[in-house]
């Protein structure tokens, strides 16, 4: 990791409604940054341009932030977090980032990090969790790690889970299976005791069968009724964040969940439509200004043939 020295303790504080805007390509090189951003880094535009993005990282973060940031974004998902930043005379300024996917004609072409001013108590709980972070990567075990800007606990089951590849879906099926086993054999227990229990065995036996299979009954339910659903709903998300706005969401679900849907289709269609005007004004803009330009040059062409008219004339008399 990028280690930018050297650092002070100043604290840059930029104003409230500042906005800092910067565009990666794929390989994490600048390719632009609007003004606000080039006047809180300390650095001018040609430092920056063309540069790694990491020309601005404090060392104080800890390398855990960045990895989840860019497994996050791709994977093609937004990315949200709080950064400390240097800048060029060592000083550091608190951002809350938003990091997406740019996408043209469905292909990512780069990233783009659009940065606010957070609160004071997120920077202190920030500064205390990225403190305690850089303090078990020195000791060799992480125990607080992120997982799409989200804080986890680095525990067995998560290590499991990841291991076993477990998505949202395989954790509620073994966690329903467990649950139905753990609360039959609760109950034979509590009814027969643990002395008779073998009696009974065929019917428990029969009984759990049925608790495994209504488990596995409601996780498929809920999987297709919830889970599916919301997974085209983030994508559909996923894809207005990257300023992708050529495809449109299916809205079938009912309830809340297909208000959501339909609402999230509105404000794709809503924003299309604005683009496209914007766009349209632009280009007969650029029209405008075409012609004018045409008519300066014929202007100028004039002036300059009617100065060596004058000039030839005045030389004649």
């Amino acid at each position: 990791m990028r280690i930018n020295l050297p650092v002070t303790r100043q604290e840059y504080f930029f104003p409230e409604d500042a906005t800092l805007v910067s565009v990666t390509d794929m390989k994490g090189r600048i390719t632009y940054c609007n003004p606000a951003f080039i006047r809180v880094s300390g650095f001018e535009k040609s430092e920056l341009l063309g540069q790694a993005h990491n020309l601005i990282r404090h060392p104080d973060m800890p390398a855990e932030a960045y990895r989840d940031m860019w497994d996050t974004i791709q994977r093609g998902e937004a990315w949200s977090g709080l950064v400390k930043n240097r800048s060029k005379n060592g000083d550091h300024y608190w951002v809350r980032a938003n990091v997406t996917t740019l996408m043209e004609n469905g292909r990512p072409v780069g990233f783009m990090s659009v940065r606010s001013k957070p609160g004071r108590e997120e920077v202190a709980q920030a500064e205390q969790l990225y403190r305690q972070m850089r303090q078990e990567a020195e000791q060799g075990a992480l125990v607080h790690v992120l997982r799409g800007s989200e804080v986890v606990k680095n525990t067995w089951w998560v290590r499991v889970s990841r291991a076993a590849r477990l998505g949202t879906f395989g954790q509620i099926v073994l966690g329903s299976v467990g649950i139905a086993l753990l609360m039959i054999v609760g109950t034979a227990f509590a009814l027969v005791g643990g002395n008779v229990l073998i009696e009974y065995a065929p019917p428990l036996l029969a009984l759990a069968a049925m608790a495994v299979v209504l488990s596995l009954l409601m996780a498929w339910r809920l999987k297709v009724v919830v889970l599916l659903p919301m997974r085209g709903v983030l994508e559909f998300s996923n894809r207005l964040a990257a300023g992708d706005f050529s495809t449109g969401l299916a809205v079938h679900s009912p309830g809340l969940l297909g208000r959501i849907e339909r609402a999230l289709s509105q404000l794709q269609v809503n924003v299309r439509s604005i683009i496209k005007d914007v766009r349209t004004e632009l280009e007969q803009a650029c029209v405008v200004a075409q012609e004018i330009g045409e008519v300066n040059a014929d202007l100028t062409s004039r002036t300059e043939s009617h100065a060596a008219s004058l000039t030839q004339s005045s030389s004649s008399m």
